[in-house]
């Protein structure tokens, strides 16, 4: 458990001589697949290009120079230790990866940063030209994602919508705790000029808490602007539960076993 040496990863891709996408299967996603207990690498890939995994057109001659000089792996490691014995957290194995050098939106806004979290496993994508604090940020928010999962047993398509909001309002809380505003997300502030919240909630997320799997409420969590559903909506509207709820408790700690509804009904959207 603990920070994988994807850097040796990284070195024996670049210096692999075969055809990219062939080599990324070997050095990346083959040594990932057990994590998604599959042997379809192909498929695999793609889901992991859609996540943010950089595409093999990329050119990492240049970008492995600043990853090696700038060693995130060590920063990572540090937080993880730090966090784990703070939170009595779980082990995890922590991947870090490159991300994808022209990211859509949602990562763009996301800061060229982001992350996955399966049992008592973490996988990040970033620049390696982040700050420290910013590799910070990420890897309390994906570890915080671990610890509640420990907690909840919480399987991806099982999940109520209402857990998903408040797992994610709870991580990036957790962020705030630790590091500060500056550090949260543009999504826990992204609509606090306007007076719209409580109406969303009552019309996108009240009636859809209790439905399970996130596939089935993906547009909600993300947006749907081309549908009227506004860009992070769920995500915006948990992180509101989260922060008015946390009124009741001392710490990020404490709240970490705290089940969904009791959050809800603790915050002022279900008062």
């Amino acid at each position: 458990m603990g920070v994988v040496r994807t850097d040796k990863w990284l070195q024996a891709y670049v210096n692999d001589s075969s055809e990219a996408t062939v080599r990324q299967q070997k050095w990346m996603i083959e040594p990932l697949s057990s994590l998604f207990e599959t042997d379809h690498l192909e498929s695999l890939q793609a889901h992991l290009w859609q996540l943010g995994l950089f595409t093999p057109d990329q050119d990492l001659g240049e970008e492995i120079k600043v990853w090696f000089k700038n060693h995130p792996w060590s920063v990572v490691k540090k937080e993880y230790e730090r966090l784990r014995k703070k939170w009595d957290g779980p082990a995890c194995k922590i991947y870090l990866l490159p991300l994808i050098h022209q990211p859509p939106r949602l990562l763009k806004e996301l800061g060229y940063k982001t992350g996955i979290t399966l049992q008592n496993t973490i996988i990040l994508f970033i620049k390696p030209t982040l700050s420290k604090e910013q590799i910070r940020a990420l890897v309390i928010h994906e570890y915080h994602h671990a610890c509640r999962l420990a907690f909840t047993k919480e399987k991806e398509d099982k999940m109520t919508f209402l857990e998903s909001i408040c797992m994610e309002g709870l991580a990036e809380w957790a962020v705030r705790e630790e590091l500060g505003g500056k550090e949260c997300a543009i999504w826990t502030t992204y609509y606090d000029h306007t007076p719209y919240d409580y109406h969303w909630f009552q019309r996108y997320i009240k009636p859809n808490l209790f439905k399970k799997g996130r596939r089935s409420y993906h547009t909600l969590l993300y947006g749907d602007p081309e549908n009227g559903i506004p860009i992070w909506l769920g995500y915006y509207l948990g992180y509101k539960l989260v922060e008015s709820a946390a009124k009741k408790y001392e710490t990020t700690k404490e709240m970490l076993e705290v089940d969904a509804l009791s959050l809800y009904k603790k915050s002022t959207y279900g008062s």
